[in-house]
């Protein structure tokens, strides 16, 4: 326990198994950025406007900490965990979580109110739990599954990086809305999901995988750099917003069991096909296709709420409706 500021000029090492290690500096900074070895538990508290640093040469436990409004930044060399919940101040500054070729999982009841920004590598699994609204920052990660679950809304102040072939990257928000806006390179499959009148946006610089979601009676709004496919079906409650998928100049391909219940917007150009298959009524949106084929199967009776409207020469445009008008 300090009165004053924590800092160090040389690295501390715990013996293997030991217990927590805790650093209480009152309203000062704390700055452990040697080549420390902290095989226990590591409890962090500090407040008001100042920064905490935390480095460490094996896994990383992290135990419950209370800290101010400054930044928070932990970088190790091995996994980083924890053992209990990490809170920030109001209005804190970025909190950021390097693991190097190692997991993240900071799966407590955490209060982050700080953008967060994680950083690993190699196959290696990320995830972020968090009580309050949670906003990510530019962050680089593995190919490993990337899974974020917030009690409040999720936005972000920059990309999100997923190496090639990663896995899924999940985004629950609850009742809130999902907000990932930026030039996101997801590689693994999106699942989104959050409930109630809240909108989610999703934009990605390469190709799309859409994996298995249930959203909300807000607007759904897919943009892509990339070709749009999906693994598994997408739900949206009843009573819905638009649902708009942007493809460029590259393929939509929605032909899972989907149950879209806003109108649907399709936009693409070029020749490339656009496909569309929903287990409930079809209500088609104003849509810009290209000259490649396009195909909507539905479950229910097919209408439209404006024009669609195909690139010269297009391809054949097939509509069924089963038993229904």
């Amino acid at each position: 326990n300090s009165t004053g500021a924590i800092t160090e000029s040389g690295a501390i090492t715990q013996a293997a198994g030991a217990a927590a290690a805790s650093f209480t500096a009152g309203a000062n900074a704390i700055t452990l950025t040697q080549n420390n070895d902290f095989t226990g538990a590591v409890v962090l508290s500090n407040s008001g406007a100042n920064n905490v640093s935390l480095t460490n040469a094996v896994a990383t436990v992290l135990g419950v900490s209370g800290v101010g409004s400054g930044t928070l930044t932990v970088n190790s060399t091995g996994a980083i965990t924890e053992s209990g919940a990490i809170t920030q101040a109001a209005g804190a500054g970025n909190t950021t979580f390097n693991a190097g070729a190692n997991a993240i999982t900071l799966t407590q009841n955490n209060d982050l109110t700080g953008t967060v920004v994680l950083s690993n590598s190699g196959a290696n699994n990320v995830s972020l739990t968090n009580a309050a609204a949670t906003k990510l920052g530019a962050s680089s990660v593995g190919s490993g599954t990337l899974t974020v679950n917030s009690t409040g809304a999720i936005t972000e102040s920059g990309a999100i990086t997923q190496a090639a072939g990663a896995g899924a990257a999940s985004f629950s928000a609850g009742a809130n809305a999902i907000t990932l806006t930026q030039a996101n390179h997801f590689t693994g499959a999106v699942s989104l999901s959050n409930s109630g009148a809240n909108n989610v946006s999703l934009t990605n610089a390469v190709a799309t995988k859409l994996g298995a979601s249930s959203v909300g009676s807000g607007t759904l709004t897919v943009t892509s750099t990339g070709a749009i496919t999906q693994t598994g079906a997408i739900t949206q409650a009843a009573g819905a917003g638009i649902t708009t998928f942007k493809a460029g100049a590259n393929a939509i391909t929605l032909t899972q069991n989907n149950d879209f219940t806003g109108a649907v917007v399709l936009s693409n150009s070029g020749a490339n096909n656009v496909s569309l298959t929903n287990a409930v009524a079809t209500v088609l949106g104003v849509s810009g296709v290209g000259s490649g084929t396009l195909t909507v199967n539905s479950t229910g009776a097919i209408t439209e709420s404006g024009a669609i409207t195909q690139a010269a020469g297009a391809g054949i445009t097939t509509f069924k409706a089963g038993a229904n008008a």
